[in-house]
């Protein structure tokens, strides 16, 4: 089905394995590894979740697919009685294929994003969020997302409202 892609390749029909462990080295420490075959690319990577108090838990991932990049990603959750702050940073260095028609590859282009999300439970039936972030290399911008959740009934099940404003990297105002 060459027609509709844009790849000068296509593998439709090549196999994808992959194995995945994780390990349990302490009882607030999981470590994790990855390895898979996809496309005849490797992916490889590792990872660690860390429970470091009662309420704060830290994530990292490091990874690298053959010939189209690598990166991390790390992200700190904190929750407390009615609700959680969520701060994440990804990074990452992605080369992409050839596309059909041209005759060498675009250069690896870094991609880093940056973010912090806020979920806080007013009472019983509102809970408001917050989430803003900022995207530098492909795609860049800020992005800013705002909601209000009514958690009620409506023809007597239960039902979540939801109203949500945002703007995000590539529209007008960013």
């Amino acid at each position: 089905s060459t027609l509709l892609s844009n790849w000068d390749e296509d593998r439709d029909n090549s196999l994808s394995a992959g194995a995945l462990f994780n390990y349990l080295a302490h009882s607030r420490v999981v470590l994790g590894g990855s390895l898979q075959r996809v496309r005849g690319f490797d992916q490889y990577g590792v990872s660690a979740d860390w429970d470091a108090l009662q309420s704060l838990k830290l994530y990292a991932n490091l990874f690298h697919t053959g010939q189209h990049g690598q990166g991390y990603d790390l992200q700190a959750l904190w929750n407390y009685d009615a609700g959680n702050l969520v701060l994440s940073r990804s990074q990452s260095w992605q080369q992409y294929p050839r596309l059909r028609g041209q005759l060498e590859r675009a250069p690896a282009q870094q991609v880093i994003q940056t973010s912090a999300a806020w979920m806080h439970r007013i009472d019983q039936r509102w809970s408001a969020n917050a989430r803003i972030a900022r995207s530098d290399g492909l795609y860049g911008g800020n992005a800013l997302d705002l909601g209000v959740t009514y958690h009620g009934k409506l023809l007597g099940s239960d039902a979540n409202w939801r109203t949500s404003v945002f703007d995000r990297p590539g529209s007008i105002t960013t």
